[in-house]
């Protein structure tokens, strides 16, 4: 997580993912919750107010997640 300033951007928190690299990421409206689409075929679900990892889904393993989706309450993956 980043904190935009004028100067510029300052981490302000970093999250093991255990997944390999994060290839897309997304946030729910309204809410605190992303979602992080992983090297390995994870998605994980971020509570971004407890800076924690509050679950994992498969979403195929061993292929990327490249992209991620919210339409509504529906999560879409492309790999």
């Amino acid at each position: 997580m980043w904190n935009l300033m004028p100067d510029g951007p300052i981490l302000a928190h970093s999250f093991d993912v255990g997944a390999g690299a994060i290839l897309a990421l997304v946030v729910q409206q309204g809410t605190t919750t992303a979602y992080a689409g992983c090297q390995d075929g994870q998605v994980k679900v971020i509570d971004l107010e407890m800076k924690a990892i509050i679950r994992t889904i498969i979403a195929q393993e061993g292929v990327d997640i490249l992209s991620l989706s919210l339409l509504g309450s529906d999560l879409y993956t492309c790999s």
